[in-house]
Parts: structure tokens; sequence; C-alpha cells
């Protein structure tokens, strides 16, 4: 098989009738179930509405931010997952530009340090290593900054990835140690059998005993054909790209009006233009920049906006003035499934046995990426859950 089988779309003479699994959905969470399942010796049938990261994965900027998440589970799935980027990415086939470059978080006023030295040291009293910098450590770690920063965080464990090269990698990977991946293919129906499900799709007719929707934003469209209601639902985030240039960031950087607009509590200054923003960059292996982000409700509309582009440019230029003197080549957006309560929803449905669920994962969907699929396909592999999935189980919803 070489490498271009799954970039295109696949004809049904080449898949089998039946399979151990059947995951839904090939954005970065439901490759990475894909690879942890073969990786376990499972027979697994992926299938994707369109192509490999054609959504949220393949719209979205490469941050791999610990000290960003609120202490507790996310920030400890966050920390496991980082390790799990440190062990496979030589495994995986594939380039994934992982970079352990560490973040900074940046204030722009007192009240901003203080909120972001609090969560330092909460940081730290979960073991995480977290430093508070006075404006002449941030601007010498990162000459680029605004001349009246008021001070930084910054943590050695944040890191950086590119999403679509990780997505594809674990695809690949997965179809190496036997997956069999169908783009192209809209699920149509999915019917419980005695002790197997029964998939309807545009590609043909499959069987699984066990089926995993990672679908995103589209889950809970998939799951009330159950009769199933999950609280997910699509944000969409932009984000604006440069040209490339010669090294101007060396780290992750985001300004602390992102944790409030991230955690859905919006803060003078976060809202520009009547969007919702969140400052943060990134210079990717190509010397391009990523400059982002906006949370917005606005359905399942893809669509790049003025007012976004204006709200991502003057917040940039408030903690990167130089910022102004490049060119923006293109801006994307994509839909980031949001849950009600910020956190993931993964593992098993009560009453809908051999169904589980990988969604609900926000703007983390990359970070938790691998641990997500490591726990969701120990759950199937074993059919028992593990504790580290407890706080994200869908019966914290019932």
């Amino acid at each position: 098989m070489d490498q271009t089988t799954f970039l295109r779309p696949c004809h049904t003479d080449t898949f089998k009738p039946a399979y151990d699994v059947a995951v839904i959905g090939a954005g970065v969470i439901g490759c990475s179930v894909a690879y942890w399942l073969t990786r376990r010796g499972l027979d697994v049938l992926l299938l994707e509405a369109g192509e490999i990261a054609a959504g949220a994965s393949g719209a979205c900027d490469g941050f791999l931010s610990v000290q960003s998440k609120e202490p507790g589970p996310m920030m400890d799935m966050t920390r496991r997952s980082l390790e799990l980027f440190r062990r496979c990415r030589d495994e995986l086939d594939g380039d994934i530009e992982f970079r352990a470059c560490g973040g900074m978080l940046l204030a722009l006023g007192s009240r901003e340090l203080a909120v972001l030295s609090s969560l330092a040291g909460e940081a730290a009293s979960r073991g995480l290593e977290v430093d508070v910098l006075s404006p002449r450590e941030a601007r010498s770690l990162e000459p680029a900054l605004e001349a009246h920063l008021t001070g930084a965080t910054i943590c050695a464990a944040d890191a950086e990835v590119n999403p679509l090269n990780l997505t594809q990698a674990l695809a690949w990977t997965a179809a190496k140690q036997g997956a069999s991946i169908l783009q192209g293919c809209v699920v149509k129906r999915l019917t419980r059998l005695d002790s197997s499900w029964e998939l309807l799709t545009d590609g043909g007719d499959f069987q699984a005993q066990r089926v995993v929707c990672c679908a995103g934003a589209w889950s809970a469209g998939i799951c009330e054909t159950l009769g199933i209601r999950i609280p997910v639902y699509p944000l969409k985030g932009q984000v604006l790209v440069t040209e490339s240039v010669s090294p101007v960031l060396s780290h992750t950087v985001a300004g602390a009006e992102y944790l409030s607009v991230k955690h859905r509590s919006v803060t003078a200054g976060a809202a520009s233009a009547g969007v919702r923003a969140g400052f943060t960059a990134e210079q990717t292996a190509s010397g391009n920049l990523l400059i982002g982000s906006t949370r917005e409700d606005a359905g399942f509309d893809r669509s790049s906006t003025l007012g976004a582009m204006q709200a991502i440019s003057e917040l940039a230029h408030r903690y990167i003035p130089s910022l102004e003197r490049l060119g923006i080549i293109r801006s994307f957006a994509g839909l980031r499934p949001q849950s009600r309560d910020g956190l993931p929803i993964i593992g098993g449905v009560p009453g809908l046995a051999g169904f589980y669920l990988a969604t609900g994962h926000g703007g983390d969907g990359i970070a938790l990426s691998l641990e997500t699929g490591r726990l969701l396909a120990e759950t199937v592999a074993e059919d028992s859950e593990p504790e580290e999935l407890r706080p994200f189980s869908l019966s914290r919803f019932c």
C-alpha cells in the first residue's frame, strides 16, 4: 500500500464486510484511536465523510499547552499526552514537526499578571513547573514582545506540533498496522444487531463488533440518530497565517485574555470588533506565523470573516507591534467540538453496548489526541474503562 492510498477516495471493493472496530471520523482524535487500536492488534475500519483532517484538525494551530489548562483532569491528561508525543514521535510514519519549545502566557496589566501568577501557583501545586517572569526576563527570551509588557509566565513542558502532519501520520501508521481507511464515506445509519453493529454508508455496508464515534462537531448529529443527546456543539475558531519570515518567536505565546475567552468568561479587551478573541501566536517550521484566535457561536458556518481578522490583528499588535509589518497570506476557520462543561466526552455510552464516544475536546483536541486515543483503545480492547476516564464520562450529564 503506498502512502497516497488513504489521501484519495477509496473504493469499497478493497474493503471487507466486517471488522472488530469501526471508527467514525478521521480527524486527529479518530486517527489516534485507530492508531492505538491497531497497535493492540484489532482489525479497524476508519470512516471519514470528507478527507483526513478536513475538519477542525486541519484548521487549527499546533499548540501543545499544559499551563493553559485548568488544574485538574484536563491539565493531568495533557501532561500525559505530551509524554506520549515525546515517546511516539519517532514511531509515527512522517515528520509531525514536534518541537519542545516551551510556552509563555503574557500580561499587559497588573490584574492580568496577578491572575497568571495565581495560576502558576496552582500548577506548581500539581507538580507542573511554571515560572513567573519580569518584563525584562520575558523580553530577553522574546525580544519582539511589547515594551510595556507587565510580565509573563513560562512553562518548559509546553510544545508545538503540525496538526495536519500529525493527523496524517497517525492515519498512515494505523494503515501500515492494518487499518482500512475509507474517505468520502458518510455514515447514513447505525443499527444495533444481536452482538454487533451494522453501518449503512454511501460507500457500502459494514459490520463491526464495536463503534467509536469521533466525528467532532458532528458527533451530536450521529448520536441523535440513536436516540442519544450529547451536549456537544460547534465553536468556530479563526486563525491568520503570515508570510514565511526569519525567526520571530522561539516559544508559543498567548495573551492572558486568551484564557478567559477559552474558558468562556469574556473580560475587558477580549471582545474586539464584536468578536470574542484571545491572542495566540506560534512560528511553524516553514517560517509562517499562525496568529489567533476566536471563539464564536456560529453554528456550522466555517467562513472567515473580516470582523474576526480585525479582532485578531488588533490583539496581535498589542503584544507584538512588529507583526503589523508582516503580510497575511490567508486565514482559515475550523469548528471545534465544544462540550457544555468544557471537558471532552470519552468512553462508553450507557445503554448502548459496544458504542463509544471521543468528542467534545473544544480547542484541545490536538494536545489531548494521543492520550485520548490510548485510553479509548484500552477501554475498547479490554471492555473496561480506566480510572483516568472517569471525569470525562458521558454519565456526568445524566
